[in-house]
């Protein structure tokens, strides 16, 4: 099972951040789908945002398939239309690139503010700047958290 972790996927210590963080039989929405879905779905429903169609379908989850607009992040009219209304957990993993998940910034709005948003890989330039941007952006409290040879960023659910 270790070959699942890292590379592109998240750490093992990142999988196990989550679990801490969130109850098992909860919902989780995650931007960028990937090899470890389907390990989160055996503990979660879940819901993943993906933009490459060869990814659609392959784990337990309820898939929304976005493809990348101009700017190169999900179309906002896709998700406003197919996000769940109850979710308790965002895992902000997507899109691939650090270019395109800066745009996480203009779309924040699209997710709901009273759940945990863990974002993976903010070690990656790109990523460290949009998560302390959203940070500043939302004054929500948050914590960096070190784990393997990533670092992940938490927002906390807003007040």
């Amino acid at each position: 099972m270790s070959e699942i972790f890292g590379g592109h996927s998240m750490t093992k210590e990142s999988y196990e951040l989550i679990l801490d963080l969130l109850p098992s039989g909860s919902i989780m929405v995650e931007l960028g789908s990937g090899r470890l879905t389907n390990l989160f779905a055996t503990h979660y429903q879940m819901y993943s945002v993906e933009n490459d169609i060869r990814w659609v379908g392959v784990s337990d989850s309820i898939y929304i398939y976005s493809p990348l607009v101009d700017d190169g992040w999900y179309d906002p009219e896709v998700l406003k239309a197919a996000l769940p209304l109850v979710y308790d957990f965002l895992l902000v993993d997507g899109p691939r690139t650090q270019e395109r998940r800066a745009h996480f910034i203009h779309n924040m709005d699209l997710f709901r503010d009273d759940v945990i948003w863990l974002f993976d890989d903010i070690n990656q330039i790109g990523n460290k700047e949009t998560f302390y941007k959203v940070v500043e952006l939302t004054g929500r409290d948050h914590k960096v958290v070190t784990c393997g040879s990533k670092i992940n960023g938490i927002l906390y659910p807003a007040k």
